[in-house]
C-alpha cells in the first residue's frame, strides 16, 4: 500500500512545493524518498522471515498427514496389508 502512494505524490510534487513555504520546498521529495525507504524495508524483512513460503509450507505438511490419518484409519494403501498396525506396548510397561 505505501507504494502505490509514491506514483501519486510523485505527481503532485509540483502543486506540492507550489502550496507550501519556500523553506518546506525539499518536503515532497523527503516524503516520496521516506515511502521509498520504507517500502525497501518491508520487503527486505518479508523475505528474510519467509512468512508466505513458511505458511505454504505448514498447510502442505498439515494437509499431507491429514490424508495420511484418513489412509490408516480406513486400513487403506500402504496400511492395508500390515496385520497390527497399532503399536504394542513392550511387557512389564505401565502403560
Amino acid at each position: 500500500m505505501v507504494g502505490a502512494v509514491i506514483p501519486f505524490f510523485a505527481g503532485l510534487q509540483e502543486q506540492l512545493k507550489a502550496a507550501l513555504a519556500d523553506e518546506l520546498d525539499p518536503l515532497p521529495a523527503l516524503l516520496i524518498a521516506a515511502l521509498g525507504v520504507i517500502v525497501v524495508v518491508l520487503e527486505g524483512v518479508q523475505h528474510l522471515t519467509q512468512y508466505q513460503k513458511t505458511w505454504l509450507d505448514y498447510r502442505s505438511t498439515a494437509e499431507t498427514l491429514k490424508h495420511e490419518k484418513f489412509l490408516f484409519l480406513a486400513d487403506a494403501g500402504p496400511y492395508a496389508s500390515v496385520v497390527e498396525r497399532r503399536p504394542v506396548w513392550p511387557s512389564g510397561s505401565s502403560s
